[in-house]
């Protein structure tokens, strides 16, 4: 049987690092921009906005943040990951999380659940560095091969919906928390 076609990511993406804060404006009157560290990415989400930390625009746009990125976390707490939506495009990511941009080819949402998927997180565990703080370069992200999905289309709707239902379920767990909570604070209550 002949092996069907792979590409790389870096054949369907560009990929890059995150912007550093040197490279920031020093001009008191620029506008703040978000920020997206590392500890702002959870569950495949980014935090609130408003949320994020500010700082001064960087010189280069490219470091702007574009609805269908996909951030993933290289330095410190290794392969976080995170999709951006309109909700944060024009923030920016710190340099410790890689940035891949798709190029067309590829949905964000594939290349997303690429980086979700335990084949790739184990692949790139072994790539890390261990120092005092743990390490994966970028060139290792880009590297990354795959089979691109035949029906992506169907591929894509799957991964939504089980986000959907992890996201329901968080929420139902929360709630379901919340009411044992309230339960035990009435039962021990000394004025009860």
């Amino acid at each position: 049987m002949p092996m069907e076609r792979t590409v790389s990511v870096a054949d369907v993406a560009k990929v890059f690092l995150g912007v550093n804060l040197s490279r920031l404006s020093k001009d008191p009157a620029a506008a703040d921009i978000p920020l997206i560290n590392i500890k702002d990415m959870a569950d495949g989400g980014i935090a609130p906005r408003e949320s994020l930390q500010q700082v001064k625009p960087a010189d280069q746009d490219h470091y702007r943040l574009q609805d269908g990125d996909v951030l993933v976390s290289v330095r410190g707490t290794l392969l976080k990951t995170a999709r951006v939506t309109a909700d944060h495009e024009g923030a920016y990511a710190s340099v410790n999380i890689a940035i891949v941009r798709p190029t067309g080819f590829i949905r964000p949402e594939t290349l997303f659940a690429l980086f979700r998927s335990n084949r790739v997180q184990s692949e790139l565990m072994s790539k890390s560095v261990a120092s005092v703080v743990s390490g994966l370069p970028v060139k290792s992200i880009a590297d990354v091969r795959f089979r691109p999905p035949a029906r992506e289309a169907l591929l894509v709707e799957l991964i939504r919906n089980a986000d959907e239902q992890y996201r329901a379920g968080l929420d139902l767990i929360e709630e379901r928390r919340a009411i044992a909570m309230d339960i035990i604070d009435r039962a021990l209550d000394p004025m009860s």
